[in-house]
């Protein structure tokens, strides 16, 4: 995964906060429909409810945010709330600040806010996240708010946001019960939305070629691992973004195009024509062992083992070189680009690996031991 020339000028899967892009699907299509039809109609008690990180949140704040600015909403995270502090949070979503007022006193001004507002315009909307783990004392104040009415409808309309059907509203005493609610359930994305949803946050992140930075074959394996869970997928590919940040990679082209991408995460690596090497360039224009990569800490050192047609870094024939980030091999038609962040600094080899014992034993024990070595897999990129 080439995140370095990637050219992501931006933030592409944020955990926290409103992301980058908002990426329709199906599920997301279906609940922004059932949160339109809360607001145009007359639904007073609603749940929208599916598994962590299936971007319930993600949606709620999108629609919220194409409301026109005369709309009254209010947001609450109930978690851990009594119904005093429930209130007040909803007073301060609704812009009302009330010192040292009893519950009562509370609840009645809520109820005459909502009905001037629904009389003058709109009813008013609460969305309630984390609704699963709502206090019944709680949600029996909610079923009070929701019972209040102006001119035959509803004067406030409630979304539960949850994980799951609240309990609360399974309570054989609860005031209003599940049955009574309208329910969207947000589900997972399927494997091509999930490709969709990936490239769709790339290209928002600067990327003019998002394909090249996550190939067909790496876009399956974060749908295997995230079930197609839009927040699974962040993790995921936020992971997937670090491990390529830290670990050098090598990228080989052929006439300008990259035909193989590998991890450099091994002390030293064989470049050449032969199936043992690390890296094996089928090419006439190569020789059977034809240069090697040395890292010692954060150097890493480019030596030309004798071959035939040379070693070019930047375009000059070198016989030893101490590569820098973004540099480019050139071995006859083909190139290998070096992504290390880390070579930025200026690092120097240690001299003692430059003396000819040091260099012909450093090229004598991989020749002599390469054929009987795990090989490395390289992925080729579709």
């Amino acid at each position: 995964m080439d995140m370095d020339t990637a050219e992501l000028h931006k933030h592409a899967f944020r955990l926290h906060g409103k992301p980058l892009t908002f990426v329709r699907n199906q599920s997301r299509d279906v609940a922004l429909d059932f949160l339109n039809d809360v607001y145009t109609n007359d639904r007073g008690l609603n749940i929208l409810h599916g598994p962590s990180l299936s971007g319930k949140t993600t949606v709620v704040q999108h629609f919220i945010d194409a409301l026109p600015a005369s709309a009254a909403v209010a947001t609450i995270d109930c978690s851990h709330l009594d119904t005093g502090a429930f209130l007040a949070a909803i007073l301060t979503e609704f812009g009302f600040e009330l010192d040292s007022s009893t519950v009562n006193e509370q609840l009645n001004f809520l109820k005459v806010f909502l009905v001037q507002h629904t009389s003058n315009d709109s009813a008013p909307l609460l969305f309630i996240e984390n609704a699963q783990e709502m206090d019944t004392i709680v949600y029996h104040c909610l079923c009070q708010l929701a019972k209040t009415r102006c001119h035959g409808q509803n004067a406030l309309r409630v979304v539960m946001i949850s994980d799951c059907l609240p309990k609360v509203t399974t309570d054989p005493r609860a005031m209003i019960t599940h049955e009574q609610f309208v329910k969207c359930v947000m589900g997972p994305m399927t494997e091509v939305e999930t490709a969709d949803y990936i490239l769709a946050k790339l290209r928002a992140a600067g990327s003019e070629t998002p394909e090249d930075i996550m190939p067909q074959h790496l876009s399956k394996e974060i749908f295997r691992g995230s079930e197609g869970y839009p927040g699974l997928v962040d993790r995921l590919m936020m992971l997937r973004m670090q491990e390529a940040k830290d670990t050098p990679m090598l990228f080989v082209t052929l006439n300008g195009k990259t035909v193989k991408q590998v991890r450099l995460d091994k002390p030293r690596f064989l470049i050449g024509r032969s199936d043992i090497n690390d890296i094996s360039i089928n090419s006439s224009f190569m020789s059977r062992h034809h240069a090697m990569l040395v890292q010692q800490g954060e150097a890493t050192l480019l030596i030309d083992l004798n071959s035939t047609n040379g070693v070019f870094v930047n375009s000059k024939r070198v016989a030893s070189h101490v590569l820098q980030h973004n540099d480019i091999i050139s071995l006859g038609n083909h190139g290998i680009k070096i992504v290390d962040p880390n070579l930025q600094r200026g690092c120097k080899l240690d001299r003692t690996l430059m003396e000819d014992t040091e260099i012909m034993k450093v090229l004598n024990d991989p020749r002599r031991g390469k054929a009987s070595e795990h090989k490395l897999t390289v992925l080729t990129l579709s």
